[in-house]
């Protein structure tokens, strides 16, 4: 269990050595499959009446890229910074914050469990739009066709079709002259 006893941050820091299962987090979303176990060093430290946790998790997350649909294994490595505060107005649905101050999380006053914090940075973490590589070209949107694979099986027709249509606006005829003679 991942618990933060706050008497114990009264002369030192500490620092919480996470290393738990994906499910202990609850970690579940339906375009990405939690492989690793979550991992990381968080420190706890105590400033008057608020306590300030830094770190880094860690862990790895299957799913598909958005351009070329081949799977694809991705490393999520949120950042922690976190304030908790024992203060109850926190509760208060009215809670008023100024722009760009960190919002305090609650806490009882004797001990920080951390987990669901901990649960949203990896979820906030996820990308919106996981891509394999910068440099993914994706399917073609006529033939399907996987273009870091192999080229547009439909660009010959295309071409084909482009020449068809060029030659048939050079048969146009306007009035009685042809087009192609009126210059």
């Amino acid at each position: 269990m991942l618990k933060v006893d706050v008497k114990d941050l009264k002369d030192r820091t500490v620092v919480l050595h996470v290393d738990e299962r994906p499910d202990f987090f609850d970690l579940s979303d339906k375009d990405f499959l939690f492989i690793d176990r979550v991992r990381g060093d968080v420190e706890f430290q105590r400033l008057e009446d608020e306590i300030i946790a830094e770190g880094h998790l860690r862990t790895t997350v299957r799913t598909h890229c958005v351009r070329c649909l081949n799977a694809m294994q991705l490393t999520l490595e949120p950042e922690v910074h976190l304030l908790y505060a024992h203060d109850r107005s926190l509760l208060s649905s009215e809670v008023v914050v100024e722009m760009g101050t960190e919002v305090p999380i609650y806490f009882d006053g004797e001990a920080i469990n951390p987990r669901d914090d901990f649960r949203e940075l990896i979820l906030v973490d996820l990308p919106n739009f996981p891509v394999c590589s910068q440099n993914c070209k994706g399917l073609c949107a006529q033939c399907g066709a996987n273009l870091n694979r192999e080229p547009c099986r439909c660009q010959q027709k295309v071409e084909k079709s482009t020449e068809t249509w060029k030659r048939q606006l050079r048969n146009i005829k306007i009035g009685r002259r042809d087009v192609n003679q009126s210059k």
